[in-house]
């Protein structure tokens, strides 16, 4: 059998309110009254035709990237943390920008260039676009330090069959730091092969 590459993913959400401390009691945190549970779900991504993957053409794109306030598309539009190219999968296959994205994921790591820890705010956050537009787009996704955001981007369009490397751009809305650093991970159908 050959060796199959996928995605498992799991998500947890639980909307909690504080509950403010008292003359005689700490504060605690309790389950929001009108939800009353954690929210989640399990999902796999892998090989197969619902995602038009299949085993030959399913690839790993992970790095390290320095994101700065230029566009540029997630892979081989910025250089790694060591300051190479990220113009190739982890198995060595160059990447196209017309491979199509299955499944994303970004983290802001929180560090500039020079590994200074960044604040929590509008200026430090990544702006993740789908549409191969950037900062300025009103659709940007911002990230901010330490957030990632984790998303399927399975063909669910009538037109379409999804996001493209080339679509898919990040970028950040301030000249300082001049760099974020950002991990990327995504998994691609290779359709150059």
């Amino acid at each position: 059998m050959p060796d199959v590459n996928k995605i498992k993913v799991t998500i947890s959400v639980t909307p909690v309110v504080e509950k403010a401390a008292g003359s005689d009691a700490d504060a605690i945190e309790v389950l929001h009254h009108d939800v009353g549970q954690s929210l989640g779900t399990s999902y796999e991504i892998s090989a197969d035709s619902s995602n038009l993957i299949n085993s030959d053409t399913a690839r790993f794109f992970y790095k390290d990237i320095q994101v700065t306030t230029t566009s540029a598309n997630i892979a081989g539009g910025f250089l790694d943390l060591s300051g190479g190219a990220t113009s190739s999968y982890t198995d060595g296959t160059s990447i196209s920008a017309s491979d199509l994205i299955r499944f994303l994921y970004v983290e802001n790591l929180g560090f500039d260039g020079d590994g200074n820890a960044l604040e929590k705010n509008h200026t430090n956050a990544l702006c993740l676009s789908l549409d191969g537009g950037g900062y300025s787009n009103d659709d940007s996704i911002m990230i901010a330090p330490g957030e990632s955001i984790a998303m399927p981007l399975s063909d669910n369009t009538v037109n379409e069959a999804g996001p493209t490397i080339g679509e898919v751009h990040l970028d950040h809305p301030s000249g300082s730091p001049a760099v974020i650093r950002t991990r990327v991970l995504f998994l691609a159908a290779d359709v150059s092969t």
